[in-house]
């Protein structure tokens, strides 16, 4: 048998089933018994639930073969089918037919091998060694609770599903040239480490801190954040701002980010002659950034932009704009941001060690490109926000002296499994929309609606 599961998109798409093979072949030759309601009852139970459905099936002969060919949608729904299949193994469980005469099925699950779909609504189709055969969910199951099993599958386990938001904006005009979806407020991963970065730089240029020479202690905490460790930090372990900047910039390392707001956010503690958490103390200091920048819906809860239980923290595409344009103005992160590689040390209980730490910005070392950012979490998707420049375009002035316009992209994308080609077509286009507006005279008509504002604190 080939089965092919595809997403449907008309809300009154009836699933496209062959009846006549089912009739003529499967259901004559597996269920010599089977009575024409019977028959009749799969048509009719197939075509009154697919309105409901996302997914359609189609069958065609032999029944030997078998082949599938699926979308993301179909993943989702044969997830859920294995968790069900697994939920059934272990409890009794009843079919119900468009008759209304029910089976107990619990012998036939556990002698008989089969393969089942079930999609978020409407009806399981269960493919078995002997039989095939129509099962409402709405009576097989918890209707509501099978609803909210695969709505959570389908919001958390596939975040491709949502929209992406993407902005691009001329740096130093502000002027918009792409925007889309861009003030949905939403988690933005490692994106967050961008104001990790600039908060840390801002306190070294306010201290006077160098940045290559001053050297932090790895926390006790770091064991509570999880995830990958690339330079195996331990608790007591030491290496340099810059170092940490490094890593936790290009190769996006969460403990590193960590170590960094702990030495940092106890400094500031330091010298306010106050007490606290160190770490809250940094994380108020992004917040007050963003703030600073009119970043108005946005919200830190942390260095290193983990999703945590029990905290909100979301941006929008239009509020990384305007961070990632401020940071790009800090030479040490502008610097840092654009490398494509560099080698860090840490230094521990066994003596020094090297790290290569790589950019994980595919995007840095093509023509023009400063780099910036990278981040992905289950909630926030993969996302980039990228810096590009090109040479100042050189005019002449009606008073005959030239004068040149500085010309920088910032591209944010949030939400697209394609980010890195998504930036570059986004680049693309935000050109194609910059250089005729600025031909013609850079014209405003509603200067709310067609600039961003990038302030500059101090």
């Amino acid at each position: 048998m080939n089965i092919e599961v595809r997403t449907v998109t008309a809300p009154h798409l009836v699933a496209q089933v062959g009846v006549g093979v089912y009739e003529a072949f499967l259901l004559d030759r597996f269920r010599p018994n089977a009575t024409d309601g019977r028959r009749d009852g799969l048509a009719r139970t197939l075509c009154r639930s697919s309105w409901r459905n996302k997914f359609a099936a189609s069958f065609s002969s032999p029944y030997k073969k078998a082949s599938f060919n699926f979308s993301w949608n179909a993943v989702v729904g044969f997830g859920f089918s294995a968790l069900m299949l697994m939920h059934e193994a272990n409890q009794p469980s009843t079919s119900f037919n468009n008759s209304g005469d029910t089976t107990v099925l619990r012998e036939r699950i556990m002698k008989s091998p089969r393969f089942s779909i079930y999609p978020p609504f409407g009806v399981e189709l269960r493919i078995q060694k002997d039989r095939i055969a129509p099962v409402s969910l709405m009576q097989n199951f918890k209707f509501l609770k099978a609803v909210a099993v695969s709505m959570v599958i389908l919001t958390l386990g596939v975040s491709g599903q949502e929209s992406e938001s993407v902005m691009v904006v001329e740096a130093y005009s502000g002027k918009i040239l792409v925007a889309s979806n861009a003030s949905a407020k939403r988690p933005i991963a490692s994106l967050t480490k961008i104001a990790t970065a600039v908060v840390t730089v801002d306190w070294a240029t306010a201290t006077n801190t160098d940045l290559g020479t001053a050297v932090i202690t790895v926390p006790q905490t770091i064991t509570l954040v999880g995830g990958p460790n690339p330079m195996n930090l331990q608790p007591g372990d030491q290496l340099t701002l810059r170092d940490a900047l490094y890593s936790a910039i290009l190769g996006s390392d969460n403990l590193a980010a960590l170590t960094i707001a702990d030495h940092v956010g106890r400094e500031i503690l330091n010298r306010r002659g106050k007490g606290g958490d160190p770490v809250v103390a940094f994380v108020a200091e992004m917040n007050q950034l963003a703030k600073a920048l009119g970043m108005a819906q946005t919200k830190f809860a942390n260095p290193h932009g983990l999703d945590r239980p029990g905290t909100k923290a979301y941006s929008t595409a239009a509020d990384v704009v305007r961070l990632s344009a401020y940071a790009m103005r800090r030479n040490a992160f502008n610097f840092i941001a654009r490398q494509k590689d560099r080698q860090v040390s840490v230094s521990g209980p066994g003596g020094k060690r090297g790290f290569l730490v790589k950019n994980l910005n595919e995007l840095v070392g093509e023509p023009g490109i400063l780099g910036l950012k990278t981040g992905t979490t289950n909630a926030a998707g993969p996302c980039v926000s990228v810096c590009m420049d090109r040479e100042p375009l050189v005019r002449q002035k009606p008073d005959g002296s030239k004068g040149a316009t500085p010309r920088r992209l910032i591209v944010v994308v949030l939400n697209n499994p394609d980010r890195f080609n998504r930036a570059r077509s986004l680049i693309r286009q935000g050109w194609a929309t910059y250089d005729p507006w600025l031909a013609a005279g850079a014209p405003v008509q509603d200067q709310k609606r067609e600039f961003l504002s990038l302030p500059s604190p101090q």
